[in-house]
């Protein structure tokens, strides 16, 4: 395990470990969008006024470029995006996993 030092304005800073396994194991973005294109459902993540998380599960719809979802406007969710414009979205088959951030 190889380790770099990060620098910062001329001065070194603290060693930094070089990760070892995560670009080995991600997906390629074909696998992401085989991966999205056959998933249906997913969990969408937001943080209420109170800064409690409220997480549900939500159909989606993978376009090969943006994930659809569709949300009652009624809803806990919808509030919460509505006032932190944004949340996480988790879909997490037993043979394959992917998140992805997005923006309302």
């Amino acid at each position: 395990m190889s380790l770099e030092t990060a620098t910062e304005g001329g001065a070194a800073a603290t060693p930094q470990r070089q990760q070892r396994r995560g670009r080995r194991i991600a997906m390629t973005p074909a696998e992401i969008d085989a991966f999205l294109a056959e998933e249906r459902t997913c969990r969408v993540s937001t943080v209420g006024a109170d800064g409690a998380p409220h997480t549900s599960a939500l159909w989606f719809v993978w376009d090969g470029s943006a994930l659809w979802l569709n949300s009652i406007v009624k809803s806990q969710r919808w509030t919460d995006l509505n006032r932190a414009r944004g949340c996480r979205c988790s879909s997490t088959p037993a043979t394959a996993s992917a998140s992805c951030a997005a923006s309302s």
